[in-house]
């Protein structure tokens, strides 16, 4: 408990000279900052109207952004609405012909078996190749 009321001791200590330091900060010069605060505050009528100024021309910039946004929104869904609906291509025919076709079905069936029976002799060539070893 020694260790303990020592350190309470020095913790109020502390306490206590920052209360010291905040009432003479609280009577202390004024700032800059705190006289604009102080004008705001006080609602001085120059102040007041700068910012309505500074804030109208801040909202009428995101307004007119928002506005260009909302435009390229509504082109680009337009866009994609007649993507869905348009032509045809090529590698979208290919598609179709892999599911509906037999013909096709056939040919890829046969592809494949071409590659895959060439695969195989190269994996037997190497196979044997390193069994050689």
């Amino acid at each position: 408990m020694g260790v303990a009321n020592t350190d309470e001791k020095q913790r109020n200590a502390a306490i206590a000279k920052q209360a010291a330091d905040d009432v003479w900060r609280a009577n202390g010069p004024v700032t800059a900052w705190e006289k604009a605060n102080l004008v705001q505050a006080g609602g001085d009528p120059w102040y007041q109207s700068d910012f309505e100024r500074f804030h109208g021309n801040t909202m009428s910039t995101a307004n007119a952004d928002e506005k260009e946004r909302v435009a390229s929104v509504m082109k680009q869904a337009a866009a994609d609405k007649w993507r869905s609906s348009g032509p045809v291509i090529a590698w979208e025919k290919g598609a179709a012909l892999a599911q509906e076709d037999p013909w096709y079905q056939k040919d890829f069936e046969a592809g494949h078996k071409y590659v895959m029976d060439r695969a195989n002799a190269d994996e037997t060539a190497r196979v044997a190749a390193v069994n050689g070893q």
